[in-house]
């Protein structure tokens, strides 16, 4: 049961950052921070990527499925799985 909610408060951690990372990419976005750009356009992906998995995750034997994609995917050189993204604080950030 230990293992069980620790894996739950880890998701609920990736979804609140997943979240809060989004916010900051549309006010990038807003605000035309070209300094934030490419934090912004690996957020995007990011979410792409959460698209794509949500249907593959509903399906049964989705963890040997998910596996087996991140294992070929290091191969090459990416990751199925979202990354966590650094948005520098900017002075106009301030609301």
């Amino acid at each position: 049961m230990k293992k069980f909610k620790k894996h739950i408060r880890k998701s609920f951690i990736a979804t609140t950052r997943e979240i809060r990372e989004t916010k900051k990419m549309i006010k990038t976005f807003k605000r035309k921070d070209i300094e934030n750009y490419p934090q912004a356009k690996g957020q995007i992906v990011d979410i792409l990527k959460i698209v794509f998995l949500f249907p593959i995750i509903i399906l049964p034997g989705s963890a040997v499925f998910l596996t087996l994609i991140e294992i070929v995917g290091r191969k090459f050189n990416f990751t199925i799985f979202p990354k966590k993204q650094k948005f520098k604080e900017s002075k106009s950030s301030l609301d």
